[in-house]
């Protein structure tokens, strides 16, 4: 929907990034609803690990932009891309960052609907070291709001991580975002996005020969957390991000001091 641009914001002396509605859709309602749904949304949401927004406006030609932080880093893709597999330790770390970020999103109400590692920037610093942000809410549900820019049926997202319910077209909550980080997590740890069944779901099977090849020696815990976040339907998945952040961050640090000790 849109391309982002280095920019300086010349009123207060500092570098941002600014996001513009691509040229195709100067006009078009919808996206424009978008964009400013999005900028809704970040305005909502004050956390460390959640791009922060500046500004908004409308632009001529019915056109819009975001003025936002300006991140230094790489995208939790090149990062994936440069490895091949994230490190358990890593993981672990990556993973409490993004599902506390989450948890503030959920409890304002607010569901990403597009989770992947294309929308996660770590971010690095002199200071603090690295530091994951989400990025890009423009496919965002709020709840409180009180009317839907997706109609029923209509399927938004990238379908590697989408939940078999967002594939259906059916109705999203908290426990899509959840389904995404869980093909997240696996693809972190075997460089490989898990198997998918004809309706939408992840093989069992195919997920424990996935691990078994790819992370010998991973605690037997650890497949178990990841079916559980990945179950379909969404009344048997992890029903919240405080359960995954206790059993998904927990087996990954648990794998990392493993993998340390085999190591040393």
């Amino acid at each position: 929907m849109g391309v982002v641009f280095e920019a300086a914001d010349l009123n207060l002396s500092r570098s941002v990034a600014v996001k513009i509605l691509i040229g195709s859709l100067f006009g078009d309602r919808t996206a424009l609803s978008r964009f400013e749904r999005e900028a809704q949304v970040l305005a909502r949401l004050n956390h460390p690990h959640i791009v922060a927004i500046h500004d908004y406006g409308r632009l001529g030609g019915d056109g819009a932009y975001l003025a936002m932080e300006l991140l230094v880093g790489v995208s939790w893709r090149n990062e994936l891309k440069r490895l091949g597999r994230i490190p358990p330790a890593t993981a672990a770390v990556w993973f409490e960052q993004l599902l506390s970020a989450l948890s503030t999103a959920h409890q304002a109400g607010i569901v990403h609907r597009d989770l992947k590692p294309e929308n996660a920037i770590i971010a690095s610093s002199d200071n603090v070291g690295a530091k994951l942000k989400i990025l890009d809410f423009g496919l965002a549900k709020m709840h409180a709001h009180g009317t839907s820019l997706t109609e029923t049926g209509v399927v938004m997202g990238t379908v590697a991580y989408m939940s078999p319910e967002q594939l259906r077209g059916e109705p999203t909550d908290e426990r899509s975002d959840i389904f995404s980080v869980g093909i997240m997590a696996v693809e972190a740890l075997t460089g490989q996005v898990p198997a998918r069944t004809p309706d939408g779901g992840i093989s069992v099977s195919a997920l424990h020969r996935l691990l078994d090849v790819r992370r010998p020696g991973a605690p037997a815990d650890l497949p178990g957390v990841l079916l559980w976040c990945l179950a379909d339907p969404p009344n048997v998945r992890c029903p919240n991000v405080g359960g995954m952040q206790v059993g998904l961050v927990k087996a990954l640090r648990s794998f990392g001091e493993t993998a340390s000790s085999a190591t040393a």
